[in-house]
């Protein structure tokens, strides 16, 4: 048995997937996966909360965030 000192070009390859999210457009970032929220007066805290935004500010404001 023989084995070439390169590997004789049967290694294994990287993966490369082509399910990898792209950047949103308008804020240049993934999220995730998630959806953007960029412009839509929405933040991730008050989604995953099930409240508002109005809410979410009134308890960073009250220190309660």
């Amino acid at each position: 048995m023989s084995f070439a000192k390169d590997g004789g070009g049967k290694g294994k390859k990287p993966m490369v997937s082509n399910l990898a999210p792209k950047p949103y457009s308008n804020c240049g970032k993934t999220h995730g996966g998630k959806p953007c929220l960029f412009g839509s007066n929405v933040s991730y805290i008050a989604v995953k909360w099930g409240i508002t935004l109005e809410t979410v500010l009134k308890r960073s404001r009250q220190g309660k965030v």
